[in-house]
């Protein structure tokens, strides 16, 4: 049989690393939805037999009823694919859930606690557990029985793979025990990035489209076929846009225009340019500021960016004293009271010098 296996859509998410941008969040909201579509036509193209969702499909707590409508129509619209949901910590089936108000197409089951499905076209044991509040600090799979070796045995839900339980508040499984029941596919959700055990089918598929900067590289989701004696598990990208970090050392630069030339050569390539570019500025610069607004103005032909300041200055303590500016008062002033000070306070005012002259070049402190 075949089979897709997607995770983590988070439909309806804030979007938090977007920041005060409403509209991109608002595009990238829709983008992800049009991504679900082009999932369901190839789950058609591929002729699957089932499509598996291990968890956080939609935003509990943002989700619009639209969107729950957007999922019925998605689908409705192919009859004949089995979808077998376990919610997550995001999208728990909670009293009020729409997994619980809603009337989901007849093709749509959503597990529960504890259930086995067998359907006996493909001889197939269909294992669902999903999560029934935003938490679950136990290993919710310990439940399961000793598989049939007869059939072909399949586990959908949502948690984290081999983590100490004391450690997880998110359903912590345990992969020695999953392969000590038998299960040929375990199909995951929870963690955002793909992770594929072709030789046991423990599987990630990662977030469908990547949500925030901690969600970098490829996205996505799995096409599988197998049987009792044949296994075929791929990752398929899927997501339109990709989120990119870069580390950009301006040490010894002396000019506003040195940073955006080093950024220039880095965000050359089109698929920075349409996609979602963190830049973080380290190192230390000489006596001049680094205008982040101006930086990112520059770059607005850049589908999306933010700049990061993290640099420091290298100052000229000798030469900006001698200055008749607030600066030179303030190092004098700062001076006197570190040749007066105890040996034990030197540092701390030392410290406080470098903080005072951040506060009146930059504007701000950082530690």
């Amino acid at each position: 049989m075949k089979f897709l296996h997607l995770a983590d859509c988070h439909l309806d998410a804030p979007l938090c690393d977007l920041g005060q941008d409403y509209k991109k969040a608002d595009i990238r909201r829709h983008e992800i939805k049009e991504t679900f579509s082009k999932v369901m036509k190839f789950a058609v193209e591929k002729d699957v037999d089932y499509i598996f969702v291990s968890g956080d499909l939609f935003e509990h707590k943002y989700v619009d009823k639209s969107t729950i409508k957007f999922l019925y129509n998605q689908f409705n619209q192919i009859p004949n694919i089995k979808v077998f949901i376990t919610p997550g910590n995001h999208d728990p089936i909670i009293n009020n859930s729409y997994y619980n108000t809603f009337p989901w197409p007849d093709n749509v089951y959503i597990f529960n606690k504890y259930e086995k499905k067998f359907i006996k076209e493909h001889n197939l044991n269909i294992w669902g557990v999903g999560f029934d509040d935003f938490h679950a600090d136990r290993c919710m799979v310990k439940h399961f029985g000793q598989e049939e070796e007869d059939k072909v045995n399949i586990l959908i839900t949502h948690g984290i793979l081999d983590i100490e339980l004391k450690n997880s508040k998110y359903h912590p499984v345990d992969s020695k025990f999953l392969l000590d029941i038998g299960f040929d596919y375990c199909a995951l959700g929870h963690i955002h990035k793909p992770y594929v055990d072709q030789k046991n089918g423990i599987c990630y598929p990662g977030s469908m489209e990547p949500l925030g900067f901690d969600e970098t590289g490829e996205h996505g989701i799995i096409f599988g076929e197998i049987s009792k004696d044949y296994k075929n598990i791929q990752f398929y990208n899927f997501a339109v846009r990709q989120y990119f970090i870069y580390n950009v050392d301006v040490t010894g630069f002396d000019t506003i225009e040195d940073v955006i030339q080093k950024i220039e050569e880095i965000l050359t390539d089109k698929i920075y340019i349409n996609g979602f570019n963190k830049v973080i500025l380290s190192g230390e610069v000489d006596d001049f500021f680094i205008d982040i607004k101006l930086i990112e103005e520059h770059f607005s032909h850049i589908y999306f960016i933010k700049i990061v300041d993290e640099t420091g200055y290298q100052y000229l303590f000798e030469e900006i004293e001698k200055e008749n500016t607030l600066r030179g008062l303030f190092i004098r002033k700062m001076n006197k009271l570190i040749k007066k000070a105890e040996p034990k306070d030197k540092d701390m005012l030392n410290r406080a010098l470098k903080y005072g002259l951040d506060a009146l070049v930059k504007g701000e402190v950082k530690h």
